[in-house]
């Protein structure tokens, strides 16, 4: 983790697409990020796997 004071500040994404790449049961994701001239940069990402939940039986979807 980085050291030191952060404030948190309001932002707007800006000109950019996001490739995520996540396999199923990975504690990793791949994010990729791509402007109109390519791409940008990348970064890998650490979390937890990805699972997959049904809805509750009582939950009535329209």
């Amino acid at each position: 983790m980085a050291a030191g004071e952060w404030d948190l500040e309001d932002g707007v994404w800006q000109e950019r697409e996001l490739l995520m790449w996540k396999p199923p049961g990975e504690w990793s994701s791949i994010n990729a990020f791509f402007t109109g001239a390519g791409l940008r940069n990348w970064y890998v990402n650490f979390e937890r796997p990805t699972r997959i939940r049904t809805a509750p039986q009582n939950i009535l979807l329209q």
